[in-house]
């Protein structure tokens, strides 16, 4: 008996101590001692009060032997794969030997308990759930062996469970920012369930971490499939019994308004699904994208009752922080004092605002100890001359074998084991000397990331105090839109505009080849350097489907694991200007993704993945109203109270595809200007330095005869075409023949260093 008393809990201990040396004991009797003792029996007894009830009522006097009932609750917990003998066990042996199994109430209750939590089954293990198999992660099973000290109680998990108990709207929506701890609670209440720290009714149930996103991936997209795939995985929880599903992050399903409907559906139909065959559903959900979400999507929460997830107090915060040090003081081999972990939860609060605590005081904890290692921990010299040694000891016993001198090669073979013995890890890191993380490692971090936060949006006030006279030097005639432009710039570069929004939104509108893209191409190049314009035909984009192509394909369709055209452009250039040309091309939907990013400055990919324009200017393109501005005329000769009341006409057609709230959005409506032939002149001029510009690489000097300028400005001006009329008359009156000359010349052999172009009967010759 002695050996079997070292494995009964203390509760269950105090039991057998109260009941004293009688060898007999009344149920009644033995009942009340484990309500008392307390520990899961207890609960169970006051959970289910109809077990004491049931037997004052009877009338019967029954007796248990004591002796009996021990080894009883010993065989129980065996049975049911536990290391202890609790409470518990020793209410459902008494029960057994009473005869109460044949109360249907108690041989439910009985039945409950024989399952209790049958942590030795585990799910991953079992041939029989190949779905769970594949997506999911027993976390019951996961956290028993994690010691207690590992995890920090959240008063949120009471929150969940008393949600989980309910009838209806059993299932829970855990919102909250990022960072906020919503996966810690969740790991908090899986170990609460691991350790029967909970409820008698979540007794022997599995909490199971689901990867939705994989799961919907991992399917083809046809009803048959979609149907039959749930239908197997309700049938694995069946076979499981009591379960919580966790979905930790939800599939891209829920990315604002481009949610594929398909996909809605398999989440509407994996709930039900799973509530059916027993489970409870619990979706985690960031507060940011919960608050996207369109009403249909909302509806997708039937059942669920929302429960919000709040920065922790720092009391917690501490004790998080507390239990995050000691794994990094193994990890780093170094010590961290209590006052840093409160400098660094100071620091964290005063210089991370835009974080959520707990996560971005244990992020800075991460890196500070990182940095820390970095530049005060080097390899010993000890090691690098064992390292030295070893590779010549290893060429000997090649030259060994080669010269089939056996005996030699076997004992350097037995010299570098011993090397290798000596250079194992725990070996070094015995030679290093613990290190202390101080304050100034924390600020080294928080130094490099506030540098890097200024990197990330950064053009200089010298380079915007002229950047506006840079762009006007190579887009002719839209001052106004130039303008405006580059002091929205300011505006955002000064701090004056919120954070989570794009620098800059604007719509510009004007006929072909007066400079829209011009000056996209110019601003993105002036402001973030060459290669910083993503452009996007919309006329590429006209269909649905062709929505997929920004953002990726919907899971289970081709192309899903390639990334979408937008989103891949954007995470390699986040410091750009995204240019959507011709947007009244584009299908309504693409306009439905406009407003995410212009209003939030994000775009969430199919995958759930979300990408930042915060520091990219977004402009849209479009010819509407081209008809009124050359009409009217709209540019120099215009009055201003024409150019308003056209303006206005514009802006009005523009409503006729565009919806309002995407309209009002916008930083500018910018209408450009139709190009005078005074700006043709200098449009030219600009053509031709480029032209200038290629030569002289070359090794070449053009020279241009003012006959020549004026045959391309009179054949090359147009109203309707702007300057892309112009570009086509220098492409095919100077470029073309000059480019002849020098083929000619490259066959004959001839050096050509000066190229003359002239008139000649109508004609531009060179030679």
């Amino acid at each position: 008996m002695s050996s079997f008393l070292t494995r009964v809990s203390k509760k269950a201990r105090d039991v057998l101590t109260a009941l004293g040396d009688k060898s007999d004991v009344n149920l009644l009797d033995l009942l009340e001692k484990i309500q008392s003792a307390g520990g899961m029996g207890a609960e169970l007894l006051t959970t289910h009060h109809n077990i004491i009830d049931l037997y004052t009522k009877s009338g019967n006097t029954v007796a248990v032997k004591i002796g009996q009932v021990v080894e009883d609750a010993y065989f129980a917990a065996i049975r049911m794969g536990h290391t202890y003998v609790g409470t518990e066990h020793l209410l459902l042996a008494a029960l057994a030997l009473a005869g109460f199994t044949e109360a249907e109430d108690l041989t439910v209750e009985i039945e409950r308990l024989n399952s209790l939590p049958v942590l030795l089954k585990n799910a991953k293990n079992n041939d029989r759930v190949p779905v769970l198999n594949a997506f999911g992660i027993d976390l019951t099973r996961k956290y028993i062996f994690y010691p207690k000290k590992s995890f920090v109680d959240r008063a949120e998990v009471e929150d969940i469970l008393k949600v989980l108990l309910q009838k209806n709207n059993s299932n829970v929506l855990l919102m909250g920012e990022k960072g906020s701890g919503k996966k810690s609670i969740i790991e908090s209440m899986a170990r609460k369930v691991s350790f029967l720290d909970v409820p008698a009714f979540f007794a022997g149930t599995y909490v199971i971490d689901f990867n939705m996103q994989a799961f919907l991936s991992g399917i083809s997209p046809t009803a048959e499939t979609f149907e039959g795939t749930i239908k197997n995985l309700a049938s694995e929880m069946r076979l499981l019994g009591r379960s919580i599903v966790v979905i930790k992050q939800l599939p891209a399903m829920f990315s604002g308004s481009n949610a594929p409907v398909v996909a809605s559906s398999v989440f509407r139909n994996f709930v039900d699904s799973l509530n059916e065959a027993g489970a409870k559903v619990i979706v985690c959900l960031d507060t940011d994208l919960g608050e996207r979400m369109t009403p249909q999507q909302q509806d997708l929460f039937y059942g669920f009752t929302a429960l919000e997830v709040k920065e922790p107090p720092k009391s917690v915060t501490m004790q998080i922080l507390a239990m995050e040090a000691e794994k990094l003081e193994k990890y780093f081999f170094l010590a961290i004092p209590a006052k840093v972990l409160s400098y660094v939860y100071d620091r964290a609060q005063k210089d991370l605002k835009d974080e959520s605590f707990p996560q971005k005081a244990v992020e800075l904890l991460d890196k500070s100890c990182a940095l820390m290692a970095f530049y005060h921990t080097k390899v010993p010299r000890a090691l690098k001359g064992l390292v030295e040694k070893h590779v010549e000891v290893s060429l000997k016993i090649e030259k060994a074998f080669l010269t089939k001198d056996y005996d030699q090669a076997l004992k350097l073979t037995r010299a570098a084991r011993k090397l290798e013995a000596t250079m194992g890890y725990k070996r070094v890191v015995k030679t290093y000397k613990a290190r202390v993380l101080d304050q100034a490692d924390v600020d080294r971090v928080l130094g490099s990331l506030q540098a890097e936060e200024e990197k990330e949006y950064k053009i200089g006030a010298k380079s915007l105090s002229d950047l506006e006279k840079r762009i006007k030097r190579r887009v002719i005639g839209q001052e106004k839109a130039i303008g405006v432009v580059v002091r929205s710039l300011v505006r955002s570069q000064m701090g004056l505009r919120p954070k989570n929004k794009p620098a800059g939104n604007f719509l510009f509108l004007g006929p072909t080849g007066v400079g829209k893209t011009e000056l996209a191409k110019v601003l993105a190049a002036e402001a973030f350097g060459d290669g910083s314009l993503i452009r996007l035909d919309m006329s590429d984009f006209s269909e649905k489907h062709t929505v997929s192509r920004l953002v990726g394909a919907p899971p289970g369709y081709v192309g899903y694991n390639e990334g979408g055209e937008l989103t891949t452009k954007i995470s390699q250039k986040p410091q750009s200007v995204v240019l959507f040309d011709e947007v009244e091309k584009a299908h309504p939907e693409v306009l439905n993704i406009l407003l995410q990013i212009t209003e939030e400055g994000q775009l969430s990919d199919m995958k759930g993945e979300s990408y930042d324009f915060s520091n990219a200017v977004i402009i849209l393109t479009s010819n509407m109203g081209t008809d009124l501005i050359q009409k009217r005329g709209i540019g120099y000769g215009a009055d201003g109270k024409s150019r308003a009341s056209i303006e206005e006409r514009i802006t009005q057609s523009i409503k006729s595809f565009m919806k309002p709230e995407l309209l009002n959005r916008f930083d500018e409506v910018v209408i450009f200007n139709e190009l005078s032939k005074l700006n043709s002149e200098k449009i030219l001029e600009i053509l031709l330095a480029d032209v200038h510009a290629s030569l002289a690489t070359k090794g070449i000097k053009l020279i241009v005869d003012k006959s020549v300028k004026q045959h391309l400005l009179e054949k090359g001006f147009s109203k309707e075409y702007g300057a892309r009329a112009l570009r086509r008359v220098v492409e095919t009156e100077l470029l073309d023949r000059i480019a002849d000359f020098l083929l000619s010349a490259k066959r004959k052999k001839k050096p050509v260093k000066t190229l003359n172009a002239k008139m000649d009967q109508g004609s531009v010759i060179i030679g």
